[in-house]
């Protein structure tokens, strides 16, 4: 009734983020569109950059990449302005994966080489694990094999963290490919296993969704 649109806009995305936990994701993206636009009034950058960086979250997880791809460059943009490093190197890091995903291998090396000065100066196990995944997960499209093998290993072991499940779930997707193509078949379903057991105890219902198709497609 007051119109306070700074505050509309807060209360806006906070309901995204319990939508979101709620496993009601249509819901979600609702409330963050309707945040960005309040934010945007408001001329809150940090904000319209957050809302973005869910969106594109959520985006990555379903496996829509072109969508995730948009929302993660717009996020990442903002994040750079504003110098806001963990945002940066999170959702610069969902774009390299989501280049990756769509065959967009030069985009995804490049924006990897940018990051790599802030990844660097890092101590959280689990930027240090993702980007050890990705570039794995990178020597693997471009054929690259014993590379690929020895960065999944590093990324994997830096995941070990209990901090890190999330990421580990999410580095078992191309690990389970590359080792499928391995001949590996057993240790690939195994990491898809683990995987769904991490989003099982964080009641993450895309995890679930997409490891049970990865998991169909080894059958």
């Amino acid at each position: 009734t007051l119109n306070d649109q700074l505050h509309i806009a807060s209360i806006t995305g906070d309901l995204g983020l319990v939508y979101y936990y709620q496993n009601r994701f249509e819901e979600a993206i609702t409330n963050y569109e309707q945040a960005i636009l309040a934010y945007e009034i408001n001329n809150d950058s940090r904000g319209v950059m957050i809302a973005h960086s869910n969106i594109g979250d959520i985006m990555l997880q379903s496996e829509q990449y072109e969508r995730a791809v948009k929302e993660l460059s717009i996020a990442l943009e903002l994040a750079r302005k504003k110098k806001i490093v963990s945002y940066e190197l999170d959702a610069g890091l969902s774009l390299v994966e989501s280049w990756i995903e769509l065959s967009q291998l030069d985009r995804a090396e490049k924006e990897l080489n940018t990051l790599e000065p802030l990844i660097l100066k890092q101590t959280s196990p689990c930027i240090l694990g993702r980007r050890l995944i990705l570039m794995g997960y990178l020597y693997w499209k471009q054929m690259q094999t014993p590379l690929a093998n020895d960065f999944f290993r590093r990324g994997m072991e830096k995941l070990e963290s209990k901090d890190c499940q999330y990421d580990m779930a999410r580095a078992s997707y191309p690990l389970a490919g590359f080792l499928r193509e391995q001949d590996q078949v057993e240790k690939a379903r195994q990491m898809l296993q683990k995987a769904k057991e991490i989003y099982t105890k964080l009641n993450n219902q895309l995890g679930l969704r997409a490891v049970e198709k990865r998991l169909r497609a080894l059958r």
